[in-house]
C-alpha cells in the first residue's frame, strides 16, 4: 500500500496548488492611482467651467453640455481602467473560479480512484475487507473461498510480485482441489524465494497431491533440500518419514517423525497421528522390517460406500465428493475421492476410500481406526461446504471391522 499513499499524496500537493492558484486569480484589483487622478481632473475642470459661467463667459445652456460631456469622459475612463485592471464589477470572475475550483477537486478524486484500481489498491482493498470478515469463522463456505480467490486472482494481476497474497492464492487452491493451480502459484514463489525451506516443502506436498498422491523424484528433492536449509522444517519431515516408510526404510521414518514430535506441540492436532506413524514404524522395525500384508492392520484396504439420492433434488450438474475424517482428532480429510455429476448420472453410487486418496501425506485414512464419512453433491465444484449443496454423513464408525459398503444419503441441504 506504500506507493498507494506516495501517489494519493501527490494528488493533494496538486489540489492544494490548484485552490491556491484560483483563489489568487480571484482577487479583484483596486482602480488606483489612474482612477483618483481621472476623478481630480474632473473636479478641477468642472470648477473651471462653474468659474467661467460666473464671470459671465459662459451660458447656462453651453456649461450643461460641457458638464455632460466631462462626466460622460470620467465614466469612460474609469470602466475602461476596470477592464484593463481585472476588476469584476459583475462577479462574474468570481463564480466562475468557484466553478474551477470545483472542477478541480472533482478531476483529483476521479484521478485518485483511477490510480488507486490501476495500482491493485481496489481489489487489495476487497481482499483485506473479506479477511477480517470471514477472521471469526472457523471454517469457510465455498462462497467465501470464491470470493477470496477472485479477489486474490484480481489484485495479482496488478502486482504478481505481491508474494503474501501469491502464497494466499497457492493456499486456497489447495483447500479447493485445483492442485495444478496450487503448483503454478508455488512455483512463482520458489522462484521469487528460491531460498525457503517452507515453500519447497509446500511445493512438494503439491506436486504429491497433483501426482495421484505419490511422491516423485522432484519431491523428494524438493523435502530434502527443505530439510538440509531448515531440518525443523514440519511438512518436510513428514513427507520424508512416509516415503521412507513406503519404501521399508523403517529406521529413517522413525528418524524423521521423532524429530517431527519434537518441533511440534503436544496438543496440536497432528501430533497423535504422527505419534501412531511413529509407533508402527517402531514396530516394523522390531519385527524385522517384515511388512505384515496379511495382518489386521491391513486386512482391509479401504471403505467402500455406497451413496444414494434423498428427498432433495439435485443440482443438474456439480461434482460428488466422499471423504472420511477422524471421529476424534484433526477436522482436516483423511481421505477423499470426487466424481464429476451430470443430469444423467444413475443412482446409487459406490466409491472406495482407500490410504491413497489421502489430501496429505501425514495424515491418511490408515492411521486411525474410528472415522465419520460424509458425501457432499458440490454445485460450485468445491469441497467446502456452500449454499445449496446436498450432503449425507454417517456415525462415527471402525472401519476395519466393516464387511458391507456404509450407505449414505443425500438427505440435508445447506442453507
Amino acid at each position: 500500500m506504500t506507493e498507494l499513499l506516495v501517489v494519493l499524496s501527490l494528488l493533494v500537493v496538486l489540489a492544494l496548488i490548484s485552490l491556491w492558484w484560483a483563489m489568487r486569480a480571484d482577487r479583484s484589483v483596486p482602480l488606483g492611482v489612474d482612477g483618483d487622478r481621472n476623478a481630480d481632473v474632473f473636479r478641477q475642470r468642472l470648477a473651471e467651467l462653474e468659474a467661467e459661467r460666473e464671470r459671465g463667459t459662459l451660458d447656462d445652456d453651453n456649461y450643461a453640455q460641457l458638464e455632460t460631456d466631462l462626466k460622460r469622459q470620467l465614466l469612460a475612463e474609469t470602466e475602461g481602467e476596470g477592464v484593463a485592471s481585472g476588476a469584476d464589477p459583475t462577479g462574474k470572475k468570481a463564480r466562475h473560479s468557484s466553478v474551477l475550483v470545483i472542477v478541480i477537486l472533482l478531476g483529483v478524486v476521479a484521478t485518485s480512484a483511477v490510480v488507486y484500481r490501476q495500482i491493485g489498491g481496489w481489489p487489495d482493498l476487497r481482499f483485506y475487507t473479506l479477511q477480517q470478515n470471514f477472521s471469526g469463522k472457523q471454517s469457510l463456505s465455498g462462497d467465501d473461498l470464491r470470493d477470496l480467490t477472485q479477489a486474490i486472482d484480481t489484485s495479482l494481476r496488478f502486482r504478481p510480485d505481491n508474494v503474501d497474497l501469491r502464497f494466499w492464492r497457492a493456499q486456497l487452491a489447495v483447500e479447493q482441489g485445483d492442485f495444478v493451480a496450487a503448483v503454478a502459484h508455488y512455483r512463482e514463489l520458489l522462484q521469487a524465494q528460491p531460498g525457503s525451506a517452507m515453500i519447497m516443502a509446500q511445493l512438494a506436498q503439491a506436486l504429491f497431491l497433483q501426482n495421484g498422491r505419490k511422491l516423485d523424484d522432484e519431491s523428494r528433492a524438493l523435502m530434502r533440500r527443505a530439510v538440509e536449509l531448515d531440518p525443523t522444517q514440519t511438512t518436510a519431515l513428514g513427507m520424508l518419514g512416509i516415503d521412507a516408510f513406503d519404501r521399508e526404510d523403517y529406521p529413517a521414518a522413525i528418524d524423521h517423525w521423532s524429530l517431527l514430535l519434537r518441533n511440534i506441540s503436544p496438543d496440536a492436532p497432528q501430533a497423535d497421528v504422527i505419534r501412531h506413524a511413529l509407533a508402527r514404524a517402531k514396530q516394523m522395525v522390531s519385527a524385522g522390517g517384515v511388512a505384515r500384508k496379511g495382518s489386521d492392520e491391513s486386512a482391509v484396504e479401504g471403505i467402500r460406500v455406497r451413496i444414494s439420492k434423498g428427498a432433495h433434488e439435485l443440482p443438474r450438474s456439480g461434482v460428488l465428493y466422499v471423504f472420511a475424517k477422524a471421529a476424534q482428532g484433526p477436522g482436516f480429510p483423511l481421505a477423499v475421492v470426487r466424481k464429476p455429476q451430470n443430469a444423467d448420472a444413475s443412482w446409487p453410487q459406490e466409491f472406495t476410500l482407500t490410504p491413497q486418496d489421502a489430501m496429505r501425506p501425514d495424515m491418511t485414512l490408515d492411521q486411525f481406526e474410528s472415522v465419520k464419512l460424509t458425501a457432499r453433491f458440490s454445485q460450485s465444484g468445491t469441497v467446502s461446504a456452500a449454499s445449496g449443496d446436498v450432503e449425507g454423513s454417517s456415525e462415527a464408525i471402525t472401519w476395519r471391522d466393516l464387511d458391507a459398503p456404509v450407505e449414505l444419503v443425500l438427505d440435508t441441504r445447506i442453507p
